[in-house]
């Protein structure tokens, strides 16, 4: 039996951790669907690969505000046939039903595009409030080798609740044990979000995407540190001509962009700042989890100091 069948266990469990991890109610029980849900994926497409900021939290225990959309590509270095695209369809679709939730946009998933939103319907006993959105979302954007990737475990907040207090019981009781996933690694996501915070600005959609700014200082946190200079450039250059194949959605990656310039305007301008001060920092678990926007600037200005970012975007 899974947990949220038992009504009453999973009212009283949802209380619980949040009391105890003061997170709020609605959070703990829409990251609770969103690993029954992953884990069906999963089941269905163990091909795939978990990204993006959700997988900072589930994944790496990363970040500390919520992220609630389950990004995910095709598998490891490789771009996808048109009928695997079309099994991976089959797959999601297969999995919402699996997980015993609804596909509510089902008329607009096409099984020839590269980039899909399912909207998916659980059946929350809490009604989302403030940044959430009061669904499910799974996103699959396939044009580009997602890369490298490592196995990490998925876990969600009911579940580390339980593993921290000993209760074995009630894990195996409502299956509610970590599940293996192929992610992809800390630096590719460095690389996509510098990439991404770019790109907002330039196509005009700042709004609700300065949680971007967030993750790079968490991750810059983790791993900056250990970035070495030829390693990365490999790395940066590989990304930036995969995204620069789509010149409309990724402006920042074409040649001849000059990215550092533009990271500069973003500090000096403070694009970012109304949006990350009523949204991101909403999501944020608790009030000394609060990284105010200053502290997320000075580590996008340490990240421009460190050299790591071209001063202008050179395709080989």
């Amino acid at each position: 039996m899974k947990l949220h069948e038992d009504e009453q266990a999973f009212n009283e469990t949802i209380a619980l951790v949040a009391q105890e991890k003061l997170i709020p109610e609605e959070q703990v029980e829409k990251d609770y669907f969103v690993s029954v849900l992953l884990q069906q994926i999963v089941n269905r497409a163990p091909n795939i690969v978990f990204k993006g900021g959700t997988s900072l939290s589930k994944c790496f225990k990363l970040i500390n505000r919520f992220s609630e959309d389950i990004d995910i590509n095709f598998k490891e270095n490789a771009n996808p046939t048109q009928g695997e695209m079309e099994k991976l369809k089959a797959g999601i679709i297969a999995a919402i039903d699996d997980a015993k939730l609804e596909l509510t946009n089902k008329d607009k998933i096409g099984s020839r595009r590269i980039h899909n939103i399912y909207e998916v319907r659980y059946p929350n006993l809490i009604e989302p409030t403030g940044a959430m959105k009061n669904h499910l979302m799974v996103e699959t954007f396939v044009a580009y080798k997602t890369f490298p990737c490592e196995k990490k475990m998925v876990s969600n907040y009911i579940l580390d609740y339980f593993i921290e207090a000993g209760e074995t019981e009630i894990i195996e009781k409502y299956e509610l044990a970590e599940f293996e996933i192929s992610v992809q690694k800390l630096d590719r996501t460095f690389v996509d979000k510098i990439f991404a915070i770019l790109d907002y600005v330039e196509v005009g959609t700042i709004d609700r995407n300065s949680r971007h700014l967030y993750d790079l200082h968490m991750i810059w946190k983790e791993i900056g540190h250990k970035l070495e200079q030829e390693s990365f450039e490999s790395l940066f250059n590989a990304v930036a001509k995969e995204r620069s194949t789509n010149q409309n959605r990724n402006v920042s990656a074409q040649n001849g962009y000059k990215m550092v310039d533009k990271l500069n305007e973003i500090i000096d301008k403070k694009l970012y700042r109304d949006d990350y001060e009523t949204i991101t920092v909403q999501l944020m678990h608790k009030e000394e989890d609060i990284i105010n926007y200053d502290d997320v600037i000075d580590s996008l200005k340490a990240i421009i100091n460190s050299g790591l970012i071209p001063l202008t975007i050179k395709l080989l």
